[in-house]
């Protein structure tokens, strides 16, 4: 319609929006003088009836709702064969078009400044800030409460929505959200008749719920429109859809059969509570989710407030239960062979998983199948794995409960009575030597680095076994090289960095060979950049930069080299990446800081290019690359950029840890970034915010387990954090609010005061420590420097030579980043304190107050004058 044009008490100013329902026009009301949004149905609707039922029955449904958050209708007309209804004018924006602004804003930084946010209703949800904040999260939070309160108030009243979505959901400048758009609800009139027949799929793919997809023939509830509303706060969160497709057939099957991503895997700022929150509302079954809007209201209202949830995530029997029941006829086919070989082995194993009763159910196909058996080993052992090792590893990163160590036991028990039982058919032989090296990467990743190495070791020996020859050669002779690229790998942790080298450049050598014999196969180019990778670590963790920077190139170079659609896949990003990540940090490490900048730069917008969410270690990749590149700025004066990198790494990495408390690994990657933010911020002069990472770094520190903290490259990463310490201590000092005044102490004095005997008959006059290197057989005596001395709060600290227990924190002088020893107090040597006393002292306490050199509870600092 003309713009101006008059439609009885209306005249149209201009067109808003248009969809399949009709064409949203901002009008005037002449008799009221007040502006309203117009929906008019176009002429063409009028040819098929059920656009014109839909569009009346749209009407119908909006008008009987009165509520704060549901944009209400004004008055329904139809003028000259046009039919129309007036609904209140929203200043503001639908959320598909805020969505759409913050992604543009939200791309991956460049050394460009970021789009800035030109709408009010995007600032409204931002504050001004990013998305990927944990304010920004709180304010989805609240969207989502008002949108479910608008939600609840319809469902009481009979009418579901039935195309929840970011279009349809106003977000005015004040930050307020209105629902619109009730032309596809399901209402029941005052007869009980239904407007709407059930069976059709109506609404918009990408936000339809798993029933809705299916084209169910039973009448949908309430719980369709908390599915949509759950996806839609998922993309608005995570700036990205719940699911995507190739096809209209592709996406309405991911929907019927997938799960979304992890939103953290998108964007690590969401808190755990409200991705918790969103997966209930999304769940594919409808009997768990919430039953009711207002019950999700509730939910996100206890996460605003900081109370506890009600929505608990599922178990792991549950989720393997979960993950069978969505692939039936891949376990059907497993379980049905692996019962013909193993029938007891596979029901106790399934008992741990929870599957007793659907097992019981599979054993009359398990024996009518037997002949087929061997058809199916590969696809019953991926079943197996996926279904409880991958589940269990990820179980056990988040939480070390005996029970599911035992249960990987059994698992892995179950694989030994299997290839017993299997010793003629090298298939099995092969998936049980992958097992192994999949138990191994879950005990490194819990810091159990010799029950790693152990099930390593099996690993390699049950597949260099199988690639002598055989059916089997080829892929046993990559499974290998996988296998001696994670041992190459646990080497590198645990110091053994020549061992490492070999390891590497045999599984690179294997690798190599593969690609010569099947040079189409991108998969056997990321091995050989996998060879490359461990012996260039090696050689940078002995600071053999130069070489390992050879390394790493030829590595790049490999990336680099395979076709155009193995460098475009996502494994190829995520090798490119890793690749210029592992180049710029060798420049980083020969102080090339230009360089390096580059290189890190190139590696950022290689992971900016993946269309899915980054695995855990590609995550911790990626934090470390930001963090190296915000330090490569800080040492060229660029201090606003490196920060901004620096918290964006930090904050990565912190959700990864969160994620997995359980993994030391991922804490050590996390403590390895504290220095570089706090030398940034010390550069800034910003010494209250040092203060405050060197407090939670110290609470990490003493949180590691021993078997991660005393390996070579734990030990590393806490030198260089208490180095930075003893370099900011006297500035933080001086930046106390109140002013301390310092008590000079002799150390002994003040080391005889933290270890004063309890027995009359214990030594107090000696503190036990193990010093690295050469120091451990023959302690030199230090004197001057700055050494360091922390306590913590509540540590009983230990008295006399012998006396297993804490932890004793011992610097020397930190322009050298050797300590003396950052240890467990042990029975190795003994460091007398005559050493040390003609050191004078200033002590304080950092949060609280010093009594004439007596310790107080609480930390404690000392540093010398260098008297």
């Amino acid at each position: 319609m003309p713009l101006g044009h008059r439609l009885g008490d209306f005249r149209l100013v201009r067109e808003l929006g248009r969809g399949g329902m009709g064409v949203v026009y901002e009008a005037e009301q002449l008799s009221l003088g007040r502006r309203v949004a117009l929906k008019v149905l176009p002429f063409a609707a009028l040819l098929d009836e059920r656009l014109l039922q839909r569009f009346k029955h749209e009407a119908h449904a909006a008008a009987q709702l009165h509520h704060t958050h549901i944009v209400p209708v004004y008055s329904v007309g139809c003028e000259r064969g046009v039919h129309y209804y007036a609904m209140q004018f929203v200043e503001g924006q639908p959320l598909s078009a805020v969505i759409r602004e913050l992604r543009e804003q939200s791309e991956p930084p460049t050394g460009r400044a970021a789009t800035p946010l030109t709408s009010a209703s995007a600032s409204s949800l931002t504050g001004g800030g990013s998305p990927r904040t944990p304010a920004y999260a709180q304010a989805v939070a609240r969207l989502g409460i008002e949108a479910a309160e608008a939600l609840q108030h319809a469902h009481e009243l009979g009418i579901i929505h039935r195309d929840i979505k970011p279009s349809n959901l106003l977000l005015d400048a004040k930050g307020r959200l209105w629902v619109t758009d009730f032309g596809l609800a399901h209402c029941r009139l005052a007869t009980g008749e239904t407007i709407t027949q059930p069976g059709d799929l109506l609404g918009t793919l990408g936000y339809m719920s798993p029933e809705q997809a299916g084209g169910s023939r039973q009448l949908l509830d309430a719980r369709t429109d908390i599915y949509s509303l759950g996806v839609t706060l998922y993309e608005l969160l995570t700036l990205r859809p719940a699911f995507t497709g190739r096809d209209r057939q592709d996406l309405l099957r991911r929907i019927e059969t997938e799960d979304p991503s992890s939103p953290r895997q998108w964007n690590q700022a969401i808190p755990v509570d409200l991705e918790t929150i969103i997966l209930k509302a999304t769940n594919k079954d409808v009997e768990s989710r919430y039953g009711s809007a207002r019950e999700l209201a509730q939910d996100l209202e206890r996460f605003l407030e900081d109370r506890p949830i009600a929505a608990r995530r599922p178990s792991l029997s549950q989720r393997v239960v979960k993950w069978s029941r969505r692939h039936r006829s891949a376990v059907t086919a497993g379980v049905a062979m692996l019962a013909v070989v193993s029938v007891g082995s596979l029901v106790s194993l399934a008992l741990l998983a929870g599957k007793q009763a659907e097992l019981r159910q599979q054993r009359d196909v398990a024996v009518a199948q037997e002949q087929r058996a061997d058809q199916n080993y590969e696809l019953a052992v991926e079943t197996l794995e996926r279904s409880v090792l991958d589940v269990l590893g990820q179980q056990l990163l988040r939480d070390r409960e005996a029970s599911d160590r035992d249960l990987l036991r059994q698992a892995l028990g179950f694989y030994e009575r299997f290839l017993e039982q299997n010793r003629g058919s090298e298939v099995a032989r092969r998936a049980v030597g992958m097992a192994y090296r999949r138990v191994g990467e879950i005990q490194q990743s819990l810091g159990a680095y010799g029950e790693a190495e152990a099930a390593y070791e099996q690993s390699g020996a049950i597949l260099q076994e199988l690639a002598g020859g055989g059916e089997e050669r080829e892929k046993a002779e990559a499974e290998l090289v996988r296998t001696w690229l994670a041992q190459g790998a646990l080497l590198n942790v645990v110091g053994r960095y020549d061992t490492a080298e070999v390891q590497g450049r045999k599984a690179g050598a294997l690798a190599e060979e593969l690609r010569t014999r099947f040079p189409e196969e991108a998969r056997y180019a990321w091995l050989l950049c996998g060879g490359h990778d461990v012996v260039g670590e090696a050689l940078g963790l002995r600071e053999e930069w130069e070489s390992g920077l050879g390394v790493h190139l030829s590595q790049l170079a490999v990336a680099e080299g395979v076709g155009l659609e193995g460098k475009t896949s996502a494994e190829g990003l995520r090798e490119l990446g890793k690749a210029r990540g592992r180049v710029g940090r060798a420049y980083y490490g020969m102080g090339r800081w230009r360089e390096a900048e580059e290189q890190f730069r190139a590696a950022l917008k290689c992971y900016g290019k993946l269309d899915e969410p980054l695995e855990r270690s590609a995550q911790e990749e990626l934090a470390l690359v930001q963090g190296y590149l915000g330090d490569s700025l800080r040492r060229l004066h660029q201090l606003p950029e490196a920060e901004d990198w620096l918290w964006n790494a930090v904050a990565l990495q912190k959700a990864v840890s969160t994620e997995s408390p359980s993994d030391p690994n991922s804490q050590l990657a996390l403590l390895r970034l504290y220095p570089l933010l706090a030398e940034c911020l010390a550069g800034q002069d910003r010494p209250r915010e040092v203060n405050r990472y060197l407090d939670d770094g110290i609470n990490l520190a003493e949180a590691i387990p021993a078997e991660a903290r005393t390996q070579p490259g734990g030990r590393r990463v806490l030198d260089r954090f208490f180095a930075m310490a003893g370099r900011h201590i006297k500035t933080l000092w001086q930046s106390r609010t109140r002013p301390y005044q310092p008590t000079s102490i002799n150390l002994q004095s003040l080391a005889a005061e933290l270890t004063r005997p309890t027995d009359p008959d214990e030594p107090g006059d000696r503190l036990s420590v193990r010093p690295r290197g050469a120091q451990a057989a023959n302690p030199k005596p230090v004197h001057g420097g700055n050494l360091i001395v922390g306590a913590r709060p509540k540590l009983r600290w230990q008295r006399g030579a012998g006396v297993g227990g804490q932890r004793v924190y011992l610097g020397h002088d930190p322009e050298h980043l050797d300590l003396i020893g950052l240890t467990e107090v042990g029975r190795d040597s003994v460091l007398p304190l005559s050493a040390l006393d003609s050191c004078q002292w200033y002590c304080w306490r950092v949060d609280g107050e010093t009594e004439d050199g007596k310790v107080c509870e609480g930390p404690v600092w000392a540093f010398s004058t260098g008297q």
